[in-house]
């Protein structure tokens, strides 16, 4: 089974030599090696990124490429930061995939401090109603981002709420939320800043590229669109 339903693809390994008999002989095309996704997961439980059977699965492929006289280039991705590369090759893998390491947003950043990328995205909203369901706006969240805590930017200062969970079923409207304190009043239209791990292509957000956040002197560069097209 599928670490993830839904994002299959490719070949069991029972498959791989027929399949590499099946389309080396295609021009235009190369053989260079082997890839499965994820390879590593984060499990809370340790506090690290562990393997998972998809792992299994591209060793064996990646051995029946050896048998067949072809030396595969091992791609091990999901999860790579600078603390997990030496796991990758550790594993035989030659490459990782950048991903949320970019951004300082894997679900490790979520918990470890020490990590050496730096948290550098935050999803921007506003509140959308109050009164006996307080909420922000969606369309940004993304279901196994692990969303957990919000700040508002009232007129008289900062608080802080906690996010509601989101069912399955549920679509991204609207994020209920809970206050934690007796801070200063909210209205709606007040700003709202999460820090989650986001998959933006799934989302209806828009993205605000800001340089200048760490000398100070914060400048917008652009606004984009969820495949990255500018519109701004």
């Amino acid at each position: 089974e599928s670490t993830y339903p839904g994002q299959d693809g490719g070949f069991e390994p029972v498959a791989v030599a027929d399949g590499l008999d099946r389309y080396a002989g295609l021009r235009g095309a190369e053989i260079a090696g082997v890839t499965g996704f994820p390879c590593l997961s984060f499990e809370p439980e340790t506090g690290r990124p562990e393997p998972t059977p998809t792992l299994d699965r591209v060793q064996a492929a990646a051995k029946a490429m050896r048998e067949a006289g072809i030396d595969p280039v091992v791609s091990l991705p999901s999860h790579t930061s600078v603390s997990s590369i030496p796991e990758i090759a550790r594993l035989g893998g030659a490459f990782g995939e950048p991903g949320h390491a970019l951004t300082g947003t894997t679900p490790q950043h979520a918990v470890d401090m020490d990590l050496r990328e730096v948290p550098a995205l935050v999803y921007v909203s506003e509140i959308a109603q109050l009164g006996t369901a307080p909420s922000v706006f969606g369309g940004g969240f993304y279901h196994r981002g692990h969303a957990r805590h919000v700040i508002v930017a009232t007129p008289r200062g900062r608080r802080r709420a906690v996010l509601h969970k989101a069912p399955a079923a549920s679509i991204d409207y609207y994020r209920r939320f809970t206050w934690v304190d007796d801070g200063p009043e909210a209205t709606i239209g007040d700003t709202a800043v999460m820090a989650l791990r986001t998959q933006i292509f799934v989302t209806r957000s828009r993205v605000a590229v800001v340089s200048g956040v760490g000398t100070g002197r914060p400048q917008l560069d652009g606004i984009y669109d969820p495949v990255g097209r500018r519109v701004a």
